[in-house]
């Protein structure tokens, strides 16, 4: 019985993050398809409101002697109206919160990248989470179902 509840768990955690990168993946798919048509990007002057940083790439970058790696950013663009725009996927590069820095902008979502590389390794990115997480919570919910079946078999003989 303590299998099937710690499998469960586990399987629901997995869907969990399978729903949250299929919303990255889409606004990923949104954002390159977009920046596809484009014929001329034009680039916006923006200001880094805050920066936070995941505890994993802070340990990281102790190991490897560099500075930490950007996760999670939101810019302020100074020719929309001070509307606040998230990062489409993490960066390389060491930016500081109130920098100036030139950014491309999504016009369906709230969203911003430094390149169009950036975007399509997002893509890369998310595809690859969603997938993984999809197999790992049909993996755990095969568990817990044969599991289930066992448990009820040994109960009912």
């Amino acid at each position: 019985m303590d299998r099937i509840l710690f499998f469960s768990l586990i399987g629901i955690c997995c869907f969990a993050a399978f729903i949250v990168n299929t919303k990255h993946l889409y606004d990923s798919v949104l954002f390159y398809n977009e920046v596809k048509n484009l014929r001329k990007l034009k680039k916006f002057s923006a200001t880094v409101i805050y920066e936070s940083t995941s505890l994993l790439n802070m340990m990281a970058s102790v190991k490897s002697g560099s500075g930490p790696t950007s996760v999670k950013m939101a810019v302020e663009a100074m020719s929309h109206g001070n509307k606040l725009y998230e990062m489409v996927c993490a960066h390389d590069k060491r930016i500081r919160e109130g920098a100036n820095v030139e950014v491309i902008l999504c016009k369906k979502k709230k969203l911003f990248a430094f390149s169009v590389q950036q975007i399509k390794n997002a893509l890369v990115t998310y595809s690859t989470y969603t997938v993984l997480f999809l197999c790992a919570s049909l993996f755990m919910f095969w568990n817990v179902y044969s599991a289930a079946v066992k448990l009820f078999s040994i109960l009912n003989s």
